[in-house]
């Protein structure tokens, strides 16, 4: 589905790494963020953390924050960050570590990993989710079959039409986009189903991922037991670090399935959550723009689903989002999570349109990568939690 009604100009992203750059924009004044985490704690100054910029090439967040930790030889829960960022991207963003006894400083600027960089590191407020104005983007286009005047002039339309704004749709990161399990990990986890979640985390198979790690998934799809779980350690590629902590666990303490989900980070148990908050807020959003988009839409606001949620019949937009829970078997209270309540989702809004600022054409180029083709440059700036992939969508329209 499509919200402009311009024709895209095509191409392809990502087909180098650095042709998608992410840099945080860190808040003006951050004892007045909105919402989550932020909120609770803005009131929270001290100098035990300690502030410094991350810039990682081709790297997952938890990933490198864990192996960070390694190095530092601390638990990787002393992390916090403002917000997740792409993996495939050349991205920089803020991140705060819990240094009470001012010992990590020194160690910290000399960690060294290959395609990252550390630098500016300071003291100051713990970071929270959410705690950033938003996301400064620059973006290359590849492999355009179009000659550079009809670029240019589908390029100044779409802008216009994307300016009024789009749907502030989740995109397909929030989900998972080799592995697109995130939101079902999620839902067995809201129905306290904590084995099922982690079966589906750790065996659940796509045709996209490489194929040791198939073959290990579908063996341990096919042989769900205690033996299978320890042949398929053998089978599970060291990369897969997660995975093998997981199952390494269940081999010990085979029916504390709770047990197995911590093992992954709080935060990525979190995003299993918000990830099925995002579902459901996703369908109803598609949903209310075909309904009512000749309407003025830019004051609209779209629950996220919680236990502190209060839904009503009679508005039809909320009655929409009851009747997916029920379909899905899921009261409010659920939100709370009495098995794991660290996890618990309180719930709250988030804006039904997107409004890109400082949105501009940089270049248009002969792409040195592919023969005859077209390479445009982009730039844009983004709210916290809104996705470029939604506005490369309508650019595009691949």
């Amino acid at each position: 589905m499509f919200y402009t009604k311009t024709p895209g100009i095509g191409g392809r992203i990502k087909q180098r790494i650095e042709d998608f750059v992410v840099e945080e924009m860190p808040l003006q004044n951050p004892r007045k963020a909105k919402g989550g985490e932020q909120k609770e704690n803005a009131d929270k100054c001290n100098d035990e953390y300690l502030i410094f910029w991350l810039e990682k090439f081709n790297w997952d967040t938890n990933q490198i924050l864990k192996l960070i930790a390694k190095k530092l030889h601390v638990a990787a829960d002393r992390f916090r960050i403002a917000g997740t960022k792409d993996k495939r991207a050349l991205t920089r963003q803020r991140i705060s570590l819990w240094d009470p006894d001012s010992k990590l400083e020194e160690r910290l600027k000399e960690v060294r990993i290959k395609d990252i960089k550390i630098y500016n590191v300071s003291r100051g407020d713990r970071l929270n989710l959410g705690g950033l104005e938003g996301n400064r983007f620059v973006i290359t286009i590849r492999d355009i079959g179009l000659q550079e005047d009809e670029i240019k002039s589908r390029l100044e339309a779409l802008f216009a039409e994307i300016k009024k704004g789009i749907p502030n749709i989740f995109g397909p990161q929030r989900f998972g986009e080799t592995r697109p399990i995130t939101s079902s990990v999620g839902k067995e986890m809201l129905k306290n189903d904590f084995e099922n979640a982690v079966k589906i985390y750790v065996a659940d198979y796509f045709e996209a991922e490489p194929d040791d790690a198939k073959k290990a998934r579908r063996f341990l799809s096919e042989n769900w037991n205690i033996d299978g779980c320890k042949k398929s350690l053998e089978l599970f590629p060291y990369r897969l670090k997660n995975e093998r902590s997981m199952l390494g666990y269940l081999c010990e303490h085979p029916q504390d399935f709770a047990g197995v989900l911590r093992r992954l980070p709080k935060r990525l148990r979190k995003m299993f959550l918000n990830a099925y908050q995002s579902e459901i807020w996703n369908k109803i959003a598609e949903e209310y723009f075909l309904q009512e988009r000749n309407k003025e839409l830019s004051n609209i606001r779209i629950p996220l689903v919680g236990y502190d949620t209060e839904l009503d019949e009679g508005e039809s937009m909320q009655k929409k989002i009851i009747g997916i829970l029920k379909k899905d078997k899921i009261k409010l209270s659920d939100f709370a999570l009495k098995g794991m309540p660290e996890l618990r989702c309180s719930g709250g809004e988030r804006d039904f349109l997107l409004f890109p600022k400082s949105l501009k054409l940089l270049e248009i180029a002969e792409d040195g990568f592919n023969a005859g083709k077209k390479a445009v440059k982009i730039s844009f700036n983004l709210q916290a939690g809104s996705y470029a992939t939604v506005v490369l969508k309508e650019i595009m329209k691949g």
